[in-house]
């Protein structure tokens, strides 16, 4: 890439990029992350797709009692449960693998790909926290800086006070940005309207029954340690940076 150019894509980690390309990130909640990925694949206008919208619930539909057809996010965790599902329309379940764009990719797949079961061999759970460890490790010492969508407003705070000479001004563009909706409430192609928060007894069934959604909370946890050990170092750069109230900034939809 040219001299002070910003590549921004779906990318995944490159171990042997050169040592003057610099990698920044976003990571939210994982369970969140799930349920908003759940909501935005059958969502018409998010993904200004009708049609991919429409093939998305029907290859729902053709999972039977596993697809959740129709269903919100808690009620299809907890009829997952009943079942004992584990793959989920095509895909290894409901989580999003976020330490997937923490890893190198081989083949198309991620090298540290997480999900050991608790009924897997002593071997494959040792080996999931390895590569869990392979994770945090690149976020940790290879990652310039990792920001919280939680912490959106925040999070530009600090690249702001990190790399002025990239992000001068982003705070104050931020507080000029008209309040976006989060999420199409109701969806007339399902009929949910995303109602209640995700329930504990739908956390701990993704805990049971997904082998990826323990594995990346921890790592959510380790990276959010990260941030607020970033954001305190350089406090005294952006108390007065703060335009918008950070409880005020939303985002529309993460997977757009």
């Amino acid at each position: 890439l040219p001299k002070r150019t910003i590549y921004v894509n779906h990318c995944q980690f490159w171990p042997d990029a050169p040592s003057d390309v610099g990698w920044i990130n976003m990571v939210r909640e994982p369970i969140d992350l799930a349920a908003s990925s759940y909501y935005y694949s059958v969502d018409a206008e998010a993904r200004h797709s009708e049609k991919a919208a429409l093939e998305a619930l029907a290859e729902r539909k053709a999972f039977g009692s596993c697809g959740c057809y129709k269903l919100e996010f808690d009620a299809c965790v907890r009829e997952r449960a009943k079942h004992n599902c584990t793959e989920f329309a095509g895909r290894d379940g409901l989580m999003v693998h976020e330490t997937d764009f923490f890893c190198e990719h081989r083949h198309g797949e991620a090298h540290c790909r997480l999900g050991a079961t608790k009924e897997a061999s002593k071997e494959m759970r040792l080996e999931a926290q390895t590569q869990l460890g392979v994770a945090m490790a690149n976020a940790r010492d290879k990652y310039f800086f990792v920001g919280l969508t939680e912490e959106f407003v925040r999070s530009v705070n600090v690249l702001e006070a990190l790399l002025p000479d990239w992000f001068a001004g982003a705070s104050e563009e931020l507080g000029k940005m008209a309040r976006m909706k989060e999420l199409t409430l109701h969806n007339p192609l399902t009929g949910t309207t995303q109602t209640g928060c995700v329930s504990d007894e739908a956390k701990d069934d993704l805990k049971a029954l997904e082998p990826a959604c323990s594995q990346e909370l921890e790592f959510y946890d380790g990276v959010k340690l990260l941030f607020w050990q970033r954001f305190a170092s350089v406090g005294h750069l952006i108390k007065d940076k703060q335009q918008v109230k950070p409880h005020e900034f939303r985002l529309p939809y993460p997977m757009d």
